[in-house]
């Protein structure tokens, strides 16, 4: 079976101008600035339609036709959100637009949260980027057929995800420190424990601790290193009552130079069960149950990626 498939429109617009001062690295770049007394608000967004031609030749489920479909879909990036900054308080939401079914877009909170800064000290509750969202590139095209289906499901940017990027956006607990040209993260997000091969006879799982991630990052005008991971740890239990234990973890090191208009960027990652820590871009990188030696078995994986980037003018 041959396929092919053309890019027709890509279209997107903007609106903004200067992110606030606590804003980091997966910050947008822009923000239209408010003021109400003593509160500033600051909006960004981003909008984007992508229009696509797949033409499949060939056997498409037991059938000679050859097919042929045009796509409209919104761009993974499509967003809007806002920045809500008072004395030491801030805030910031965000909200995508999520696939609910082949004729329905929903709202979907992509980042919430409220906290506390003082100086170069903050603390944030809700839902925002783990310490271990890595990704230095974008994806103009992914595509995902299912088997025995003609429709297919497109997403138009995964960050190379599955390719050596890391991505995650959970519900946490996150400290942050900065000071001129650095940056530290820890967090503490719920444990993801729903990943384990070849049955078990588990009915439960059992957690104790949360998962812990961190990250820092150093930075100047033509520069950028960062370094970070993670870790978890839980219980499966069977029916019998006997427990497993199951544990995963996950580093990374990435970063980027910039010469003129030219960057240059790479990165690295891995662990162990990085799949079953969270990270589901590594399909095979899961924990397993061993029936024969009746044990929890690791599985240890590794990716990576290089980059690079022109910019022609800073329009």
């Amino acid at each position: 079976m041959k396929k092919w498939m053309v890019l027709l429109v890509s279209a997107a617009l903007f609106f903004g101008l200067t992110p606030p001062a606590f804003c980091n690295d997966e910050t947008p770049k822009g923000g239209v600035k408010s003021f109400y007394g003593d509160t500033t608000y600051k909006l960004y967004g981003r909008a984007s339609t992508h229009v696509w031609r797949l033409e499949e030749e060939g056997e498409v489920i037991s059938s000679e036709h050859d097919d042929g479909d045009t796509y409209f879909t919104m761009g993974a990036g499509t967003k809007v959100g806002a920045f809500i900054e008072r004395g030491n308080l801030v805030g910031r939401f965000e909200y995508g637009a999520k696939k609910e079914s082949e004729l329905e877009e929903v709202a979907d909170i992509r980042i919430a949260y409220g906290g506390w800064k003082s100086g170069g000290h903050q603390i944030w509750f809700g839902k925002y980027y783990t310490p271990t969202a890595f990704y230095y590139s974008r994806q103009v095209y992914g595509v995902i057929k299912f088997t025995g289906s003609r429709d297919v499901f497109i997403t138009t940017d995964l960050d190379m995800c599955g390719f050596g990027g890391l991505y995650s956006r959970e519900p946490l607990i996150q400290y942050q420190f900065n000071t001129p040209g650095h940056e530290l993260r820890l967090a503490l997000i719920e444990p993801n424990t729903g990943t384990i091969l070849n049955g078990g006879n588990f009915v439960e799982t059992d957690v104790d601790l949360p998962k812990f991630e961190f990250r820092y990052t150093s930075s100047s005008k033509h520069h950028q290193v960062k370094f970070g991971g993670g870790y978890q740890t839980f219980k499966a239990v069977t029916a019998e009552d006997k427990e497993y234990t199951v544990n995963s973890w996950v580093l990374a090191l990435g970063g980027y130079y910039k010469i003129a208009g030219l960057q240059l960027g790479a990165m690295v990652s891995g662990g162990k069960n990085i799949n079953t820590f969270g990270q589901f871009w590594y399909p095979y990188s899961f924990a397993s149950y061993d029936a024969g030696d009746d044990e929890i078995k690791d599985n240890t994986g590794i990716a990576y990626t290089f980059n690079a980037r022109y910019t022609i003018n800073d329009r």
